[in-house]
C-alpha cells in the first residue's frame, strides 16, 4: 500500500493500462468493510461472488484480509472483508458501517451491491456524473506528459489540438500557456494527495 492505495497489475512493469485500483476504507469512506459468513446457496440472504466473475478482482492485504472490487465499465464498488472470504462460495454479508461521519457513502456502496446483486450489473443511474471528471482526466493527462518528458507546448496538442497550438501558443494571448500551467499545478496538487478530496 502507499498512501492507503493499492495497486493491482497484471503487467506491472509494462504501464498496464488495465490496473485496479484497491483504497483502503481510512481513505475512500465508500470502501464498505464486511464480514462473509457461509450459507446455502438458495437462502435469500446468499451473495456469490463467482457470479460475476467477469468483474470481479480480489486481493489480499499484508494482514490476509481480502478486498474485493467489482467493476463494470467506469463504474465500480470495493469491499474489504474483516472476517470470512468471499471465494469459497455463498454467504451472508454483515456490513460494518462504523460512525455516521461516512454513512452516506457507504450506504450508496451497499445500494449500488443490492442493485448488483439483483440486476447482475451496475445501475448507472446510481452513479451521478461527477462534475469535475473531464477536468481530472485532462490534469492526468498532462502530468503524464510532462513525467514522460513532453513540453508544455507538446502537452498543449495533446489536449486542445496542434490547430489551437499553431495559432494560439505564440500569439498575443497566454492564455493557452497559462491554462496548461494551471493544469499542471492542478495535478501536482493531486498527487500530492489533494485527491482524497474527491473520494466518497
Amino acid at each position: 500500500f502507499w498512501d492507503g492505495i493499492f495497486v493491482h497489475s497484471d503487467q506491472p512493469n509494462e504501464g498496464d493500462q488495465n490496473a485496479r485500483l484497491f483504497w483502503r476504507p481510512s481513505v475512500d469512506p465508500s470502501v464498505l468493510t464486511i464480514t462473509a459468513e457461509p450459507i446455502a446457496a438458495g437462502h435469500p440472504d446468499a451473495f456469490d461472488v463467482r457470479r460475476f466473475a467477469h468483474m470481479v478482482d480480489i486481493v489480499r492485504d499484508k494482514r490476509g484480509r481480502e478486498m474485493c472490487l467489482l467493476a463494470g465499465g467506469p463504474h465500480q464498488i470495493q469491499l474489504e472483508v474483516g472476517e470470512g472470504t468471499l471465494i469459497s462460495g455463498p454467504v451472508r454479508l454483515r456490513f460494518d458501517f462504523g460512525g455516521l461521519s461516512n454513512i452516506d457513502a457507504k450506504l450508496r456502496t451497499v445500494t449500488r451491491l443490492v442493485s448488483l446483486r439483483k440486476l447482475g450489473r451496475f445501475a448507472t443511474e446510481l452513479f451521478p456524473r461527477e462534475a469535475g471528471a473531464a477536468k481530472w482526466i485532462k490534469a492526468v493527462q498532462a502530468y503524464d506528459g510532462l513525467a514522460a518528458g513532453a513540453s508544455q507546448r507538446d502537452i498543449a496538442g495533446v489536449l486542445f489540438g496542434e490547430r489551437m497550438v499553431r495559432e494560439e501558443w505564440n500569439g498575443r494571448s497566454d492564455f493557452l500557456r497559462l491554462r496548461i500551467q494551471r493544469l499542471l499545478n492542478y495535478a501536482r496538487r493531486m498527487v500530492d494527495g489533494g485527491y482524497k478530496r474527491h473520494l466518497h
